[in-house]
């Protein structure tokens, strides 16, 4: 639910256009699904988790860039 949130506020902040979201979200989806596993195991560190969440929001960049690449065509 964090992800699709964060895809809708920066889509109504106009941070992102409205044609990347599905590749925003699917991206973002994909980046938490690296970081949980990612965050879980690394528990007994402060700062590995909270990094490791960051690793959704690169998710959701690379998920817009990549579609918005595809857009463009070779």
């Amino acid at each position: 639910m964090g992800v699709a949130a964060a895809v809708v506020v920066v889509t109504r902040l106009h941070w992102l256009l409205p044609t990347d979201r599905r590749g925003a979200f699917v991206g973002g989806i994909v980046g938490f699904g690296i970081a949980a596993p990612i965050a879980v195991a690394n528990l007994h560190t402060p700062f590995t988790p909270v990094l490791s969440c960051g690793l959704a929001g690169v998710g959701l960049l690379l998920g817009a860039g990549i579609v918005r690449g595809w857009r463009r065509g070779p």
